[in-house]
């Protein structure tokens, strides 16, 4: 199963250039990718960091590419933050199908070989980074 993965995009919710090239450039050419090359994939991931500093800018500005550039692909997409994100501030901009009620990002997605569950790690305060969540039941 063909499962394309964007990671790092590091918006910065303006047209600041970012280690000497545009985030949202950078997130056009993988989508534009994505969409020439990899049409066939089952999903398209969207994994952390997704925003320079956690800004909630920053998070708008990824929930209006991702409505605008990843229209056009032929898979379902998913977010899911990473260490230097902000969790509570992401789903703020996300539309609601992209998280959970309570939310949280993990998902369960149900394919033809089987279920793939996608889990974000932990970041609460007095957490080691990089440790998932205990919450088990999400998935069952």
């Amino acid at each position: 199963m063909k499962i394309p993965q964007i990671s790092d995009i590091h918006l910065t919710g303006d047209d600041r250039l970012l280690f000497g090239s545009s985030p949202r450039d950078r997130l056009a050419a993988a989508i534009h990718t994505i969409r020439h090359e990899h049409a066939d994939a089952r999903l398209c991931l969207f994994t952390g960091d997704l925003a320079e500093g956690a800004t909630i800018q920053a998070y708008r500005q990824l929930a209006d590419l991702a409505a605008d550039l990843a229209a056009g692909l032929p898979m379902p997409c998913r977010f899911l933050a990473g260490n230097h994100d902000a969790r509570s501030v992401l789903v703020q901009a996300l539309p609601p199908e992209h998280s959970q009620a309570d939310g949280f990002l993990q998902q369960a997605v149900d394919t033809e070989q089987g279920r793939f569950l996608l889990q974000v790690h932990q970041s609460s305060s007095g957490a080691r980074p990089g440790h998932p969540f205990d919450r088990r039941t999400w998935f069952a």
